[in-house]
């Protein structure tokens, strides 16, 4: 998982790509704890904060382009 430093040195594109990369893991780790074989659902959350922190990145960088 990424944190608020290393999202920071990103550019918007990397962004945007590691939210789909993110996005795609939460499904499978999802699925996988629905299915009973996923042991470490710990992991699910902390996915879903790397998925809220580079959203907040993003939504910041707009505001201030504005």
């Amino acid at each position: 998982m990424m944190s608020m430093q290393e999202i920071r040195q990103k550019s918007d594109a990397q962004l945007r790509t590691a939210l789909r990369e993110m996005t795609a893991r939460l499904r499978t780790v999802r699925f996988g704890i629905s299915m009973q074989q996923e042991r470490n659902i710990a992991q699910h959350a902390k996915i879903r904060r790397t998925i809220a922190r580079i959203k907040t990145e993003l939504s910041a960088r707009a505001h201030k382009q504005q």
